[in-house]
């Protein structure tokens, strides 16, 4: 049983007798109240906080005692993609896109590129749209294949990989996947590279957060993150740092 729905069965055991001995004038309204935002300050957390699973099981980290890394790039297909791709391939390293279904249509000879070129390709939807998260779960689960339907149409194969978007979950998402082969994955270290206008400060956080099995959170949309990615890199290969894909990083399996 899911964290959720145990927090609910909780929550009804402690509402009944509490509002049975408010409508018996034994205390007062406001401890039913304060139970009530008790439960949704636990589910607000459990939505906005993929990390604590409660709503949809996701894997976020490899290995703590070993020194590989997976980076990871949301949404894709954008304008710096190709530059990441470059850097990437100058350093020798493999990473992991999670793309969105609709860009990737657009633009499926970078997708066979990074296909081509040993990176992992997974499933971010095909909307990613701003209302995503209050869609139905069957509009859900048919985003999410339309995306992969998509992608296995440009490198011919099925990814078993996922990244929610937004790293948003509620229980319709975890309805949509939840007879799905397709693995949950999120992250351990979020760069924040869509809020950092500077490299330099964005640079110091990840390279002061990081450690052994992270999954590192970026997006090949925004400038800061091509102005660091060589510095990131290389850095954390003098720290003996080696870099992997998410699958290699979790032992998932990549594609069906």
């Amino acid at each position: 049983m899911r964290p959720y729905k145990i927090a609910y069965i909780i929550y009804i055991l402690i509402a009944i007798p509490l509002l049975w001995a408010v409508a018996k004038g034994q205390i007062s309204w406001v401890w039913l109240l304060i139970s009530f935002v008790v439960l949704f300050v636990i589910f607000f957390g459990g939505v906005t906080q993929l990390q604590w699973n409660f709503f949809l099981k996701s894997l976020h980290h490899g290995a703590r005692d070993k020194n590989e890394i997976a980076l990871t790039f949301d949404d894709g297909i954008q304008e710096n993609t190709e530059k990441i791709l470059k850097i990437l391939d100058d350093e020798n390293v493999r990473a992991s896109f999670y793309l969105i279904g609709q860009y990737a249509e657009k633009f499926p000879h970078i997708v066979k590129e990074m296909d081509e070129k040993g990176h992992l390709i997974g499933n971010h939807s095909y909307s990613h749209s701003a209302s995503f998260d209050w869609k139905s779960a069957r509009f859900m689960r048919n985003d999410f294949e339309k995306c992969n339907f998509v992608l296995e149409k440009i490198i011919g194969r099925r990814p078993l990989t996922i990244r929610v978007p937004y790293g948003i979950t509620n229980p319709n998402v975890y309805k949509a996947l939840s007879d799905s082969d397709m693995v949950p994955v999120g992250w351990s270290l979020r760069s924040f590279d869509t809020n950092y206008k500077k490299s330099a400060p964005l640079l110091r956080r990840i390279l002061r957060k990081v450690k052994g099995g992270d999954i590192l959170l970026l997006h090949d949309k925004e400038n800061v993150t091509v102005e660091i990615l060589t510095n990131v890199i290389q850095e954390l290969k003098q720290r003996g740092f080696t870099f992997v894909r998410v699958d290699q990083l979790l032992s998932i399996p990549d594609y069906e």
